[in-house]
C-alpha cells in the first residue's frame, strides 16, 4: 500500500479540482460550461458540397468559404454558428439552440409589442391631412382630437393646419395667387412641424445602442424633455427601452433551420460607390452632414449620396462626421457614380479577391464577372483619380483612389509599402464576403434538424437514465461491500466529474450517445472494482492482513483491468475517428471514462484504503459473502462448461441463423438501412390528436401512391409511447420535398403552424411587380377588390396582395408572423434596416389579404427615375421579401434528417472501415498480451458471433415490434444506422472484458504447464464467475435503465448495446473459451481436474 498518502491526497484533490473550476469556470454552480449538441437542445446541422469553379482546386477552399460565410452571416459571432470544414468541398454549419434560443421568440414578441406602441404614438401626415382637407366642422374636430393622441403641440399645429388650410381655400376662391403661394408655404411649414411630433423606432434604438452610458441617458432625457407634454409617447419610449434591452440579449439568436438557410442563400451586398469630398461639394456635403446629425443617416427621396458607417475608421484617410458614436462617410448613390445591385437592371458579381505580391509590396486582386466588367470600366473611367469607397453591407471597407480605367481585373494597393498581412487578409476575407470563392449547393446534401422539444426531452431522459445507473450501481456497491463499496462509490461519482471536466476543457460536444457513454463508463468503473474487491476477498481467505491482502488484490486485477479497458479504447479509438458527431461523442466520452475510471479504481480508491488503513486503523473489508458463507460457497460452483459447450453452439447457431435470415428478408425489402446509410429523409413529427399507427400508415400509403416520386416507399414508426409522435422514412433524399408532401397532406392533422400558399408565392420581385407588389398612389382607392380605411394613410407606400391564401389566414396571424419575421437575423448590416409601420387587411374569409406600409422619406413618383429607384429598392423589395419569408415560411417539424447517395455511400465506407480496422487492432493486440494466435482467433470468431448475434436480434426486432410482446419489451424495427454500428463496435471492445479476464486467469492457471486442457477451462470460468455475474449485472441495469428511460434518441442504440453485453458476457464463456481447445484432444474427465489446479481454485477467485 502507498506510503506517500498525502502526496497522493494531494493529486487527488488537484485533479478534482481542475474538473470542477473546468466546468464551473464562472463559479456558477447552476451554468456549467458544457456544449451541449444539437440532439440534446434541438438545432440543426446542414452540411453543404461545395461547387468549385470549374478547372480549379484548392485544398483551402473550404476554409475560404467558411471565411467568407462567417463575414457575411454572422460578422460579429454572436449566432452560436459552429463552421466545420470537411475537406476541401464540404462544409458543414451547425446551429445548436440555447437559452437564448428559446427566449428570443418571448423577447422578440414583447420587443414588436414596444415598437408598435411606440410607432402607435405617432401620426401619419396623409390621415392628418385627410381630416384636414376632406372633413368640416364637427366630424373634422373630433377626427384631429383622436389623433392628437394627448400631444399639446399636436393640438396647436392641428390648429392651425385647419385654419391655414381654409385660409387656404378661401385665397384660391378669391384667386389671390400671392395670398395663396404665402399660405401654401406656411402650410408646408405646418406640415413639417406636424412630422417633428413623430418619433421613429429607428431614432430611438440609435440613442440606445450608444456605448457610453453618460452619453445614452444624457440624449435620452434630451429626448424625454422634448416629448414632456406627450405622457403617452413618454411611457411608450420607457417600455421600448425595457424590451430593448431584454430584446438585444437574443437579438443574433436564429429559430430554425429555415432561417440559417435564409441568411446561407442570401449573399453579402457588395457595392462601390465615389466618396463626396468636402473640398469638392461643399454644399452637399455640409446639409448631408446637417441632416445626420438631426435626423441620422436615413435615405430620403431624391438624395444623390446617402451615408455609410466606416468599418475602420483609424484607417480610413477621408472625411467623416462621427454621430452616435460612430463614423460615417458621404458617397454618391446616382447610378454615374456608383455601383450596386439594383431592382430591374443586369445583376453582376465580383468572382474573387485573391492575394498579390508585387516586388514585395502586398496588393489584393480581384475579378469580375463579363457584366461586372463593362459597368466597373464604366466606373472607374468615368472618376480616374477619386477616391472609390467599397462597401459591403451598409459599411466602407476600404476606400483606394481610381489610377485608371479598370475592367476585368484589377488590383488594390496598400499605398507606400503596400498592405500588412493582416490588413491584407481582412481586405480578401471581406470581399470575398460579398462574392463567395466558390457556390454551395442550393440545398444541403445532409440534413439534421432537432426541435427544441425533442432535444429537452432527450436530454431530460438521459439524465434521468444516468441517475438510475448511479442509484442502481450505489445499491449494488454499498450494500454487496460495505465500507468498501462506498470507498468505490465516492470513486464513481469523481470519475463522473472527471468525465465532465475533460469534456469541458476540450470544449467536446455533449451528445445523447456520450451520456450513454458516461452510463456505459459507470459499469467499467464498476468493472474494475469488483476485480479488485473480488481477488481482495480471496486474499482475506487466506488469512493475510489487510494491507498485504489490499496490495495483492491491486497488483493481481492490474493485468484483468488493462487488457480490458485497453480493448475497449481500441474501438472507442475508431468510433471518435470515423464516427458523426454524435457517434464521436460517444467515443471521446468513452476514452475519457476509460483515462478517468483506471485513475479512480486504481489510485484514489487506493490512497482512501490507504488513509482508512493508517489513519483510522482499519483491521478488515468484509462484503456480503464473508457475512454469509453460503453466499460465498454460491460463488464457488464446479460446472463443467465445456461438456455443455455443444448445447451453447447449437443455440447460437439457430438463433443467429433464423435471425439473419429475418434480417436479410428486411434488407431485401429495404426496411433494414437507416437514411444515413441507404439515402432518403426522415421526418419526425407530432399529431394534434393520439392516432392509431395503421391510421397513419394508410394516410402516408395514399400520399405515396398519388406523389411516387416524392415519398417512394415511405414506412411509418411510432415514436415514444404517447400514440402521437411518428416518424416517417422514405429514400428520397430531397427533404425539402419530403417535408412538404407530409405537411401539405396532413396539415390539419399536425400539431405545426403551417406555412401559407398564395399567388406568386416566393417569385422575384420583377414577377410580382405591378399584380402583387403595387403601390398605393393619391388615385388608388381599391386593391384586389378592397378598400382598406388604412390605404390613404399609407399613401406613396407600397401594397402587398395576397391572393388565394391556403391555409385562410387573417390579418392578425398574418401581422403576428411578419413582427415575427422582421426581428429575424438578416445578412451582414441588412439586420439594421429601417422600421416601418404597416398594416394588414384581410377578406372575410381569409384567402385575400393586403399588406400595406410606407415611408414619409420614401414616396413613389414615377415621374422621377431616381424617388421610383429608391422606392423599389428601399421599400418595395425589402416588404415583398419580408411577407413571403412571413407567411410563407416552411413550418418546423421535431425532427428532420436527410442524406444523399454520396454521403450515404462514404458513410457505409467509413463504417465498414471502422468494423474492420477495430477487429485487426484486438485481434493484434490480444495475440501480443497472450502470445498465442489461439488466443486472438478465439477472441476474433468471439467477436463475430456477438456481432452477429446482436444483428440477429435486429432482425426479430422488426417481427416482433408493433406486437404485444414488443410493445411490452419497447421494441421497435431498429434500423442500421451510424448510431446501432457505434453500439456494435463498443460491444466488441466492452464484450472483451469477460472474455480477457477469463482468459487471464487460464493464462494464470495454466502454470508452467504450457497448455491449456478442459479442466483448466472449466476452473478459469468456475473462478471467474462471481465477477462476471456481478459487473455484467450491474452494466446490463445500467444499460437497461437507459434503453426503459432515454427515450427515442437512441433507442435502437441502447437495445444493441443490451444485447451485445449480454451475448459478450455468455459469447465469454460459451464461445471464445472453448476454442482454446480446438485442434486438442482431451486430456481428463472434467470431473477430475488436476490437483495442483484444484488448490489453485481454492486459493484463487476473480
Amino acid at each position: 500500500m502507498p506510503t506517500n498518502i498525502s502526496g497522493r491526497v494531494t493529486v487527488s484533490l488537484a485533479v478534482l479540482l481542475l474538473a470542477l473550476w473546468a466546468i464551473f469556470p464562472s463559479g456558477n454552480l447552476k451554468r456549467p460550461d458544457l456544449k451541449p449538441g444539437i440532439d440534446m437542445v434541438g438545432g440543426t446541422s446542414l452540411l453543404y458540397e461545395i461547387k468549385a469553379p470549374e478547372g480549379e482546386y484548392a485544398p483551402d477552399l473550404a476554409e475560404r468559404v467558411m471565411e467568407a460565410l462567417k463575414k457575411r452571416v454572422d460578422p460579429d459571432g454572436v449566432r452560436n454558428l459552429i463552421w466545420r470544414p470537411q475537406g476541401s468541398t464540404r462544409l458543414e454549419i451547425q446551429m445548436p439552440l440555447t437559452n437564448k434560443s428559446e427566449q428570443a421568440k418571448a423577447r422578440r414578441a414583447a420587443f414588436a409589442a414596444a415598437q408598435k406602441a411606440l410607432e402607435d404614438t405617432n401620426v401619419r401626415p396623409g390621415e392628418v391631412l385627410y381630416a384636414v382637407q376632406e372633413l368640416k366642422g364637427t366630424e373634422r374636430a373630433e377626427k384631429l382630437k383622436s389623433l392628437e393622441m394627448g400631444s399639446e403641440v399636436r393640438s396647436k399645429i392641428y390648429g392651425l393646419l385647419s385654419s391655414t388650410w381654409d385660409q387656404i381655400q378661401q385665397a384660391r376662391a378669391n384667386r389671390n395667387a400671392a395670398e395663396q403661394a404665402r399660405l401654401e408655404e406656411q402650410y408646408e411649414k405646418l406640415i413639417q412641424q406636424l412630422s417633428d411630433t413623430n418619433l421613429s423606432v429607428n431614432q430611438l434604438q440609435s440613442i440606445l445602442d450608444l456605448k457610453n452610458k453618460e452619453t445614452r441617458e444624457r440624449r435620452l432625457a434630451e429626448l424625454k424633455q422634448k416629448f414632456a407634454d406627450f405622457p403617452a409617447r413618454l411611457a411608450a419610449i420607457d417600455a421600448f427601452a425595457r424590451e430593448y434591452a431584454e430584446y438585444t440579449k437574443v437579438r443574433g439568436s436564429l429559430d430554425d433551420a429555415e432561417d440559417l438557410k435564409r441568411l446561407l442563400r442570401g449573399s453579402g451586398v457588395l457595392e462601390f460607390h465615389i466618396l463626396v469630398l468636402p473640398q469638392e461639394n461643399p454644399r452637399l456635403f455640409q446639409d448631408m452632414a446637417d441632416r445626420l446629425k438631426a435626423r441620422g443617416p436615413g435615405v430620403q427621396a431624391a438624395d444623390e449620396a446617402r451615408w455609410y458607417v466606416v468599418e475602420r475608421p483609424d484607417e480610413f484617410h477621408f472625411p467623416t462626421v462621427e454621430w452616435n458614436e460612430k463614423h460615417y462617410a458621404l458617397a454618391y448613390t446616382t447610378p454615374d457614380k456608383s455601383m450596386a445591385q439594383r431592382e430591374g437592371q443586369p445583376r453582376w458579381s465580383l468572382q474573387r479577391a485573391y492575394p498579390i505580391f508585387d516586388a514585395g509590396e502586398r496588393k489584393v486582386g480581384f475579378t469580375f464577372d463579363p457584366q461586372g466588367s463593362r459597368i466597373f470600366g464604366e466606373l472607374t473611367g468615368n472618376n480616374i483619380g477619386k477616391p472609390l469607397a467599397i462597401v459591403l453591407d451598409e459599411k466602407i471597407i476600404s476606400a483606394p483612389n481610381i489610377n485608371s480605367q479598370i475592367f476585368g481585373s484589377g488590383e488594390i494597393s496598400g499605398g507606400r509599402g503596400g498592405f500588412s498581412q493582416a490588413e491584407m487578409n481582412y481586405l480578401i476575407n471581406t470581399l470575398n464576403a460579398g462574392a463567395l470563392p466558390a457556390q454551395l449547393t442550393d440545398e444541403p446534401i445532409s440534413e439534421r434538424t432537432v426541435g427544441p422539444q425533442l432535444g429537452q426531452d432527450n436530454l431530460r431522459r438521459g439524465l434521468y437514465a444516468c441517475y438510475f445507473g448511479l442509484a442502481v450501481v450505489a445499491v449494488f456497491l454499498i450494500g454487496y461491500y460495505y465500507l468498501s463499496g462506498i470507498v468505490a462509490m465516492s470513486a464513481v461519482l469523481m470519475n463522473m466529474v472527471l468525465i465532465l471536466g475533460a469534456m469541458a476543457a476540450l470544449n467536446a460536444t455533449f451528445t445523447l450517445p456520450g451520456i450513454a457513454g458516461i452510463v456505459l463508463t459507470i459499469g467499467m468503473a464498476v468493472d474494475a472494482n469488483v476485480l479488485i474487491f473480488e481477488r481482495l476477498r480471496e486474499e482475506q481467505l487466506r488469512g493475510l492482513s489487510l494491507r498485504m491482502a489490499l496490495r495483492n488484490a491491486y497488483d493481481r486485477a492490474w493485468y484483468a483491468i488493462f487488457d480490458a479497458n485497453v480493448t475497449t479504447a481500441i474501438t472507442a479509438a475508431f468510433l471518435y475517428v470515423f464516427g458523426s458527431e454524435e457517434v464521436r461523442g460517444f467515443g471521446l466520452t468513452l476514452l475519457l471514462g476509460i483515462l478517468s475510471s483506471m485513475f479512480t479504481a486504481l489510485y484514489v480508491t487506493k490512497t482512501i484504503f490507504a488513509i482508512l488503513i493508517d489513519k483510522f486503523r482499519i483491521q478488515s473489508l468484509t462484503s456480503l459473502p464473508l457475512t454469509f458463507p453460503k453466499w460465498d460457497q454460491m460463488l464457488k460452483p464446479n460446472i463443467d462448461w465445456m461438456r455443455k459447450a455443444w448445447m451453447f453452439c447449437a443455440f447460437s447457431a439457430i438463433f443467429i441463423v433464423a435471425g439473419l435470415t429475418l434480417f436479410s428478408i428486411r434488407w431485401a425489402q429495404g426496411r433494414m438501412l437507416d437514411i444515413e446509410f441507404s439515402s432518403g429523409t426522415s421526418v419526425q413529427f407530432e399529431m394534434k390528436q393520439k392516432t392509431d399507427i395503421e391510421e397513419l400508415r394508410n394516410l402516408i400509403a395514399e400520399i405515396s401512391r398519388r406523389q411516387p416520386q416524392v415519398l417512394p416507399a415511405p414506412s411509418v414508426v411510432s415514436v415514444g409511447d404517447d400514440g402521437r409522435t411518428y416518424e416517417v422514412i422514405t429514400p428520397n433524399p430531397n427533404a425539402v420535398e419530403v417535408r412538404r408532401a407530409i405537411v401539405d397532406n396532413l396539415q390539419d392533422r399536425l400539431n405545426i403552424r403551417v406555412g401559407a400558399k398564395f399567388d406568386l408565392v416566393g417569385a422575384a420581385f420583377s414577377e410580382a411587380s405591378g399584380t402583387a407588389v403595387v403601390p398605393i398612389e393619391p388615385t388608388t382607392t381599391t386593391i384586389a377588390g378592397m378598400a382598406p380605411e388604412a390605404l390613404r394613410t399609407h399613401l406613396g407606400g407600397v401594397a402587398i396582395v395576397l391572393k388565394n391564401l391556403d391555409p385562410p389566414l387573417d390579418a392578425q396571424e398574418i401581422r403576428q408572423r411578419i413582427e415575427q419575421q422582421r426581428l429575424q437575423p438578416q445578412v451582414g448590416a441588412g439586420s439594421a434596416k429601417r422600421y416601418s409601420q404597416f398594416d394588414v387587411a384581410s377578406s372575410p374569409d381569409g384567402r385575400t389579404a393586403i399588406v400595406m406600409t410606407s415611408d414619409p422619406d420614401l414616396p413613389y413618383d414615377r415621374n422621377d427615375p431616381i424617388k421610383l429607384q429608391q422606392w423599389t429598392d428601399e421599400l418595395a423589395v425589402p416588404a415583398w421579401n419580408l411577407v413571403n419569408d412571413a407567411v410563407a415560411k416552411p413550418p418546423t417539424l421535431q425532427k428532420v434528417t436527410n442524406f444523399d447517395a454520396q454521403v450515404a455511400g462514404e458513410t457505409q465506407q467509413q463504417a465498414l472501415i471502422a468494423l474492420s480496422m477495430s477487429l485487426l487492432a484486438i485481434m493484434a493486440y490480444i495475440w501480443i498480451r497472450f502470445g498465442n494466435l489461439k488466443y486472438g482467433t478465439a477472441t476474433v470468431i468471439a467477436l463475430l458471433h456477438d456481432t452477429l448475434f446482436t444483428l440477429a436480434a435486429v432482425g426479430f426486432a422488426h417481427y416482433i415490434a408493433n406486437t404485444p410482446v414488443g410493445d411490452a419489451l419497447l421494441i421497435e424495427p431498429f434500423r442500421i444506422n451510424l448510431n446501432l454500428v457505434a453500439a456494435v463496435l463498443t460491444v466488441m471492445g466492452y464484450s472483451m472484458n469477460d472474455t480477457v479476464v477469463v482468459f487471464d486467469r487460464i493464462r494464470e492457471n495454466r502454470g508452467k504447464l504450457g497448455h491449456v486442457d478442459r479442466s483448466v477451462i472449466n476452473d478459469s470460468i468456475n473462478q471467474t464467475l462471481s465477477r462476471t455475474l456481478l459487473t455484467g449485472g450491474t452494466t446490463i441495469v445500467t444499460i437497461l435503465m437507459m434503453y426503459i428511460y432515454g427515450g427515442a434518441g437512441i433507442h435502437g442504440f441502447t437495445f444493441a448495446l443490451l444485447v451485445g453485453i449480454l451475448v459478450g458476457t455468455y459469447s465469454s464463456i460459451a464461445i471464445a473459451s472453448p476454442l482454446l481447445l480446438f485442434g486438442r484432444a482431451a486430456q481428463q474427465p472434467a470431473g477430475a481436474p488436476r490437483p495442483a489446479v484444484a488448490a489453485q481454485r481454492q486459493l484463487q477467485g476473480a
